[in-house]
């Protein structure tokens, strides 16, 4: 036989967040209503730009939730990825862009809950506010123009005499985010 009895939490409310129940052996089963949360979930990449992401590189998604979490379901890019366990509170999970990828900025959703069932809140956004760019896309070709070996000045031309270089690169609006 339980004889259940809801108490005043830390904070003073009556019965916010635990039930604890006493049993008729002098036992006590707690029950857990708290429900978890993402404290810290942070994106990079391996690339030089660690916001900037190509085909080939690595998403690293490292999270640190309030509480130990038992159940995670990760998505990026819409593509369920594994995920492995650092602590209780600490996970990370890993993704590599391929050319089937979209461009543009990265999308992921975590799902997750808590040893007594408690789900947490999906989390789609970086606590720092942090999103990677995906871009497939090489720049647009471009022209270097005509190279001299002779001594002599030519307007538009550069060649063997020239002391300094300067090259302009054209890029295409839809190259820049």
């Amino acid at each position: 036989m339980l004889v259940g009895q809801e108490l005043v939490d830390r904070e003073g409310r009556y019965g916010s967040k635990t039930v604890i129940i006493n049993t008729n052996d002098g036992g006590i089963v707690t029950l857990d209503k708290t429900i978890p949360t993402l404290v810290q979930v942070e994106l990079t990449t391996n690339n030089k730009n660690s916001n900037y992401a190509s085909v080939g590189d690595e998403l690293v998604l490292k999270a640190t939730a309030s509480e130990g979490i038992v159940k995670k379901e990760i998505l990026i890019n819409g593509k369920l990825v594994n995920h492995t366990d650092l602590t209780a509170k600490q996970f990370y999970a890993s993704y590599i862009f391929n050319n089937s990828d979209n461009d543009g900025i990265v999308g992921f959703q975590i799902s997750f809950s808590d040893s007594s069932g408690n789900k947490g809140k999906v989390v789609t956004s970086s606590t720092n506010g942090n999103k990677i760019i995906f871009d497939k896309k090489p720049p647009s070709d471009f022209i270097t123009g005509s190279v001299l070996s002779e001594w002599e000045y030519c307007s538009n031309c550069w060649n063997s005499t020239n002391t300094q270089l300067t090259v302009n690169t054209p890029i295409d609006q839809s190259d820049t985010h």
